[in-house]
């Protein structure tokens, strides 16, 4: 499993992105994140969403939290 383009261009992480406006910041993903979540799904095709639950709650929970104001 590997990402459909190239990560040579995108900021490393979110947190070391500054500018991003919180309310979106659920909705987009920087290398880091983009790595995490391909590990994510290739956990997921090879041993079952079983396997890797406790990954995908915190995937959840990431994307849930409210913004942080400014």
């Amino acid at each position: 499993m590997a990402c459909s383009c190239s990560l040579l261009h995108v900021p490393y992480a979110l947190t070391s992105a500054p500018g991003f406006d919180e309310r979106l910041r659920p909705f987009q993903s920087c290398g880091a994140e983009k790595v995490t979540e391909i590990r994510i799904l290739a956990t997921a095709s090879t041993q079952g969403t079983e396997a890797m639950a406790a990954q995908l709650q915190a995937a959840r929970e990431a994307t849930t939290q409210p913004a942080r104001p400014r």
